[in-house]
């Protein structure tokens, strides 16, 4: 009877009849692979990265330039005037009407027929040095008050009618219109 014979071979997936040197370089060789696989899939992941980066830069930059292409107009309000320059406007005869925060909705109205006028916000900073407890119209510029809501009618620079409250304002603009 024949004996059986042990299997020697290693179980590395290499035949034993290869020699020793082509198994070590077999092996270093897939690590080499293995390594090398790694760094492709690394570098793949950076280059994805920088591409992501660009394109979200690339459509930011793009809604931005978008944005910058549309005309934008600017209106200025030249009905709107300071304490220090209502008395220097170009009409002959205009009127001036200071207010304080909320505009009254029939003065507004009545101000659309009445001509040449002007609006003053009290509230704004540079007209806050004009409001005081008493009116004041007459002396110069400096000295000019308003108490509250006033119209003012000036001539030639210089002031000729003010009317204070809300009922005065509204019955000299109705007056204008007959």
């Amino acid at each position: 009877m024949k004996k059986k014979e042990k299997n020697t071979e290693k179980k590395t997936g290499y035949s034993i009849s290869e020699p020793v040197e082509t198994i070590e370089n077999k092996g270093s060789k897939i690590n080499l692979e293995s390594e090398s696989t790694k760094f492709i899939v690394i570098l793949l992941c950076i280059i994805v990265f920088i591409a992501m980066l660009w394109l979200v830069d690339t459509l930011k930059n793009s809604k931005e330039e978008d944005k910058k292409d549309e005309p934008t107009t600017v209106k200025i309000d030249y009905s709107e005037v300071l304490v220090g320059n209502m008395l220097d406007q170009k009409p002959e005869k205009y009127l001036v009407y200071a207010y304080k925060t909320d505009k009254d909705a029939t003065i507004e109205y009545l101000l659309t027929n009445a001509g040449d006028n002007y609006k003053l916000n009290l509230d704004l900073a540079n007209n806050k040095i004009a409001v005081a407890e008493t009116s004041n119209f007459t002396g110069t510029i400096d000295q000019i008050k308003f108490k509250g809501e006033t119209l003012l009618v000036i001539e030639k620079g210089k002031i000729t009618k003010a009317y204070e409250g809300t009922d005065d304002i509204t019955k000299y603009l109705q007056s204008l219109k007959k």
